[in-house]
């Protein structure tokens, strides 16, 4: 039997719709050809609190928990340890994958296609001690045509290790910055008014930006300044000229502005009486654009922000069902801006989704050449995940209340 072990229900719902379901467990699927699929919450084990780390005879609270004392720290574990979440759907769920593991010949870790996923699953395994051969589902995107080729194109899960190990720094990182920092400060700087001092490796730089960007706003002080035009008129057209001061100009500040009033009044004085000018020069230049690449999650959050206002997290939440409720977009929690090229023949397949799912983006799907290949096709820049991009699954737009951004990408 082989053991499929999904991040999430979607993922598995999606590889059950390819391997073909035979029947339904607790928590799992039996499909077609001895496979099982099962799947994982997101992650269902968690770091150990520090509690786990410190003495046995360190004092305990009310609570149960162990004092916080300075001379336990710092706390740095030679054996890092892992606890089962404390939720009873997740404890269910992790003694049916221990029982199907127990069962299973081989595995298969469908983590998402990042650090995060491919440690998600092999933390479940190292946690039961599983020694059988693994190999690693990797697809971006949840739409038939995505999960046929993963199906079709599974590598040695040994070949991912690094991300596994960058993922698990990363964790270890965050705990023992955020663990031993939170509790010396809190010992030292807020004891006395029983205040908690979090720290975080993102929350606390964050909050930093935050303060600075606060103080700036509250000591901003107004410098008016002034900008000289005049309007044109001429046989071909009407322009705004704006004067542009020279290097040796007065009366300007750090920045180039013009700020003394006295040579502002003076200029605009010489400048009045002139009733003509003379156009010394023309140039008219032919510019190439290049095609944009694709859309990062930040990419689109603004796009959405600036054509419809919505929150990042509102895009965010729209982006998340197209990619896991209506198969028709790429993973969106991408940082890239660019694509595989071994997808680049897909593109009429996924032009003519596009134009199915939005009819009135037809007359331009018809105008796009799929032949050009430009710079977004770079396999040497692609990172855990390539840029978000439509699937060639069509959305029925009638029935479904997910967007598409109609953009010229």
């Amino acid at each position: 039997m082989q053991l499929w072990i999904a991040e999430k229900p979607s993922v598995a719902k999606a590889i059950c719709a390819e391997l073909g379901i035979v029947k339904k467990g607790a928590g799992f699927n039996e499909c077609k050809g001895g496979n099982t699929v099962t799947w994982c919450f997101g992650h269902l084990l968690e770091q150990a609190g520090p509690d786990a780390y410190t003495p046995e005879d360190v004092p305990v609270t009310k609570k149960g928990g162990k004092i916080w004392r300075m001379q336990d720290l710092p706390i740095f574990p030679s054996v890092w340890k892992l606890n089962v979440k404390p939720d009873k759907g997740v404890k269910a769920q992790l003694r049916t994958i221990k029982s199907l593991l127990g069962k299973a010949d081989s595995i298969v870790n469908c983590g998402d296609p990042d650090r995060e996923g491919q440690l998600l699953v092999d933390e479940i395994l190292e946690f039961y001690k599983c020694r059988k051969p693994v190999s690693r589902f990797w697809v971006s995107a949840q739409d038939p045509a995505s999960i046929k080729k993963g199906l079709k194109s599974l590598k040695p899960n040994s070949q991912f290790q690094g991300m596994k190990l960058a993922a698990l720094g990363r964790s270890r990182a965050d705990w023992l910055l955020g663990m031993n920092l939170t509790r010396a400060l809190t010992l030292t700087h807020g004891a006395k008014e029983r205040k908690l001092i979090a720290v975080g490796r993102v929350q606390t730089p964050t909050l930093a930006l935050v303060a600075e960007r606060d103080r700036t706003i509250k000591n901003f002080k107004a410098v008016p300044y002034f900008v000289l035009k005049a309007d044109v008129s001429a046989a071909r057209g009407s322009f705004t000229a704006l004067w542009k001061p020279s290097d040796r100009q007065e009366g300007l500040d750090s920045e180039g502005r013009l700020v003394n009033p006295a040579v502002a009044k003076s200029l605009s004085d010489k400048l009045k009486p002139a009733k003509t000018a003379v156009v010394r020069k023309t140039e008219t230049l032919p510019k190439k654009m290049a095609q944009p690449q694709a859309f990062s999650l930040a990419d689109i959050q603004l796009e959405a922000s600036n054509k419809y206002g919505f929150s990042a997290q509102e895009t965010l939440d729209t982006c998340q069902s197209l990619y896991e409720i209506h198969k028709a977009a790429s993973y969106p929690r991408s940082d890239c801006q660019y694509l595989p090229e071994s997808q680049f023949n897909d593109a009429p397949k996924v032009l003519a989704a596009i134009a199915k799912t939005c009819p009135n983006l037809k007359e331009l799907v018809l105008k796009a050449d799929p032949t050009i290949k430009s710079q977004t096709w770079n396999d040497k820049k692609i990172t855990a995940h390539h840029g978000i991009i439509p699937t060639q699954l069509p959305v029925d737009s009638s029935t479904s209340s997910v967007f598409l951004l109609p953009t010229q990408r």
